[in-house]
């Protein structure tokens, strides 16, 4: 799996260096981290003229939370992601370029997010059998829980689209994504 300086850095420093190196691309718990990670560098070439935060500088500082709002700003101005970076990221002044750049690198990481979940999802669902097996009318249902799935805008969308880029065959239709609340408290339950 590709390794970037900010994963990098996220493993090292996570309780757990070197191992689950999938979750810590992929889930919510850590996509404000690398986010963070990237914003410290970009500050160093002069984002936010050169100005740091307390939560910038701080670990695990930005919640993944406020990239699912910088997502939904398609405004000209990215006035929510503006407001995002004063009451999220504790910078006080942006221009529209640092606006621009939070954004395109915010949705960058959730999209990699996204599209390697779906390599798990086309993954299973092609060795099972379920995906050759499926039609529109009778998809493979797969269930997931976690913020990502319940609250980031069009994140099941950009899955089932990479899964459509992965298996071909009308996949995006053929694979449903739904909320499965309290999913590993119900597999230990069985």
């Amino acid at each position: 799996m590709q390794n970037t300086a900010y994963d990098a850095e996220v493993d090292k420093n996570s309780i757990n260096p070197g191992f689950q190196m999938f979750e810590k691309r992929v889930s919510g718990m850590f996509l404000g981290e690398i986010l963070r990670q990237a914003l410290l560098k970009m500050i160093s070439a002069d984002l936010f003229s050169g100005s740091s935060s307390t939560k910038i500088d701080t670990q695990y500082g930005i919640d993944t939370a406020a990239m699912s709002v910088i997502a939904g700003d398609n405004s000209s101005h990215l006035t929510a992601v503006g407001a995002t970076i004063v009451s999220a990221f504790g910078i006080h002044s942006t221009n529209l370029e640092d606006r621009k750049c939070v954004k395109l690198v915010s949705d960058a990481i959730v999209r990699r997010s996204a599209r390697l979940a779906a390599v798990a999802v086309s993954a299973v669902s092609d060795h099972t059998g379920r995906f050759a097996a499926s039609t529109e009318e009778k998809p493979v249902d797969v269930g997931a829980d976690g913020s990502l799935v319940e609250f980031y805008p069009r994140y099941v969308d950009m899955c089932l689209e990479a899964c459509e880029e992965i298996l071909g065959n009308n996949a995006s239709k053929r694979i449903t994504i739904g909320l499965a609340k309290d999913g590993s408290g119900v597999g230990a339950a069985l």
